[in-house]
């Protein structure tokens, strides 16, 4: 997990999901407009392509502000909606 923080301010705070997504949990909303997600994303993509992992995420049906950052870094998309099954919150047996 990492979290941004400027001027002693916490902007927001993203990680790596237990399935290896990017996973951008949380913009301050006195932070939202500035870029913040961008510089997340940009960083942890670079994170995972210097540890030789594949940076790839899930954009919930329905949330337009994470679709629209995706095609901002011009992200590829699955050609159709795929569906998943977690136990709990990414929970593992």
């Amino acid at each position: 997990m990492w979290v941004l923080e400027a001027e002693h301010d916490k902007k927001g705070y993203a990680g790596i999901h237990k399935d290896g997504s990017l996973g951008f949990e949380y913009v301050a909303p006195q932070a939202r407009r500035q870029g913040v997600a961008s510089r997340m994303q940009a960083f942890l993509t670079n994170h995972m392509i210097e540890n030789d992992l594949i940076p790839y995420g899930m954009v919930l049906v329905g949330n337009d502000v994470a679709k629209h950052l995706q095609i901002k870094f011009v992200s590829q998309f699955a050609e159709k909606i795929f569906y998943f099954y977690a136990k709990g919150v990414y929970e593992y047996e």
